[in-house]
């Protein structure tokens, strides 16, 4: 048994329930799936790792410094702007006092020196560029043990090619 139909007539299946444009089902979905879509967007763009607070030399997990020396770090963060005032201590001398500012994601250029500064790709980590004529040298600053310990890990190349490797812990107070 054939079943007959009208030229332009739909097969009997889609007449019987009726048809739906697959642009007008797929609407609701689309606007359904819309907020979805920023709201995980957003909760995969990293933020920025805070490295504020109060933090001390730990000689012993850092590596090629000198045994006597002490040193605090006290780290203010806002945003992508970082200050660093380090304090060092040696023996009976006098502290020394340095202030460093950086605006991580910049370049400074002066005459004969260059820093850059940038965040890792996931906002864990800085790092700090400096070439001074023919010497350079980077620092990457990261947070370890759930930022209980701030790792500096320093690579300076003088201008003889030598190249010194040096880590220096510090840990939070």
């Amino acid at each position: 048994m054939e079943i007959k139909r009208k030229e332009n007539q739909p097969p009997l299946a889609i007449k019987k329930w009726g048809w739906r444009s697959p642009c007008k089902s797929a609407r609701p979905l689309i606007f359904c799936m819309l907020p979805m879509f920023f709201i995980s967007f957003h909760s995969f763009a990293q933020s920025l790792t805070d490295f504020s607070g109060k933090w001390i030399l730990d000689i012993a997990r850092s590596s090629s410094l000198y045994s006597g020396l002490s040193s605090v770090l006290v780290v203010t963060q806002t945003g992508n702007v970082i200050n660093i005032e380090t304090t060092f201590i040696q023996g009976d001398t006098e502290p020394a006092n340095l202030l460093e500012n950086y605006t991580i994601g910049t370049t400074t250029l002066g005459k004969d020196k260059s820093l850059t500064t940038t965040w890792s790709s996931d906002k864990q980590s800085f790092s700090i560029l400096e070439v001074n004529g023919a010497s350079k040298n980077i620092k990457i600053y990261s947070l370890k043990k759930d930022g209980k310990l701030l790792y500096i890990k320093s690579d300076e190349t003088l201008p003889d090619g030598f190249v010194r490797h040096t880590i220096i812990v510090y840990k939070k107070l």
